[in-house]
């Protein structure tokens, strides 16, 4: 299966991602081994959940998927758009491989690092301040296996639209904006030998490979 036979069937989940990372996830989870654990962090109305879910298709791969189901875009009220029910339809088709968590991460990280997984790919796209950021890249890290992958989203050029990859092999910090996720990355993958950086990440997300 490729990203293409299910991009159609995706594409009706609300969702802000656009083909060109769906597709780049699909064939990162597809690079993992048989039985890996994936995590998500924010999952909105689970575009990328899906896309996830119909990777581990054929496999015993889970999809741990974290999100506090309030409608994923953080400047909604708490409990005034709860999505959960919206969410949990659209993911029947892959339900199977799919383990929510509808709680911010912080909480979820405490159960699931009880289950002691060994999580090969691990995707953030919740709440964006830094100090979320920061959490997530810091304690989630402790549960990614050697050779496991952290990726995601809104990591942004400061004025134009350079490729990742571009802006991170010019060594720069100011090729990146100013805030946010832009200055949490740098901050922790910069001259850290643990990480090396993936090649060819599309649009504004990132990606590294843990190596040590």
């Amino acid at each position: 299966m490729n990203f293409s036979d299910i991009r159609d069937s995706v594409d009706k989940i609300h969702h802000l991602c656009s083909e060109m990372v769906g597709n780049w996830l699909f064939d990162l989870v597809k690079q993992t081994s048989n039985d890996s654990i994936i995590c998500e962090v924010g999952a909105f109305h689970g575009y990328i959940t899906s896309i996830l879910g119909h990777a581990c298709l054929g496999s015993n791969r889970k999809v741990l998927s974290v999100d506090h189901m309030i409608g994923g875009q953080c400047d909604f009220a708490e409990g005034t758009k709860c999505i959960y029910l919206e969410y949990v339809d659209n993911l029947k088709p892959v339900w199977s491989h799919i383990i929510p968590f509808p709680m911010k991460s912080k909480e979820a990280f405490k159960m699931i690092k009880l289950m002691n997984p060994k999580i090969e790919l691990l995707y953030l796209d919740a709440d964006h301040n830094e100090e979320n950021v920061l959490y997530e890249l810091f304690y989630y890290d402790k549960l990614i296996s050697i050779g496991g992958v952290i990726c995601g989203d809104d990591c942004l050029p400061k004025d134009k639209p350079n490729s990742f990859n571009t802006m991170w092999e010019k060594g720069d910090i100011e090729e990146f904006y100013s805030q946010g996720v832009s200055q949490v990355v740098w901050g922790f993958f910069n001259r850290n030998p643990r990480f090396e950086v993936l090649p060819d990440v599309p649009g504004n997300q990132f990606g590294f490979r843990k190596v040590a």
